[in-house]
């Protein structure tokens, strides 16, 4: 599994950007009416989730929790999607994913 590839550039590890000309990648800072919506920046914070996770291939996810991804300001993106199981699908679909090996918690 790999994430697609981004070039912003983070701070500290968090997954708050350091470019100002973007939105920021996480929503504890404010971002743009329907930034969230974008699929392009649904994958620019699921791609840095995955890599401050070691998250490297799609079983993986497996022991992420919908919570986690919450805590890490991820909940505006999830709030559009029945599970996190279900924006794994959306956000990565040419990976073919099985909710058997995927999802536990």
């Amino acid at each position: 599994f790999k994430p697609y590839n981004t070039t912003t550039q983070y701070c500290d590890g968090s997954l708050e950007s350091c470019d100002e000309n973007r939105s920021p990648t996480s929503t504890r800072s404010r971002a743009r009416s329907n930034y969230w919506k974008n699929i392009e920046n649904q994958r620019h914070f699921m791609d840095a989730f995955a890599r401050e996770h070691n998250i490297t291939q799609p079983n993986h996810w497996k022991d992420i929790s919908y919570k986690q991804v919450v805590q890490k300001g991820g909940g505006s993106i999830l709030q559009q999607y029945s599970s996190l199981f279900s924006a794994l699908q959306h956000i990565y679909p040419s990976y073919v994913w099985d909710v058997n090996t995927t999802r536990e918690k």
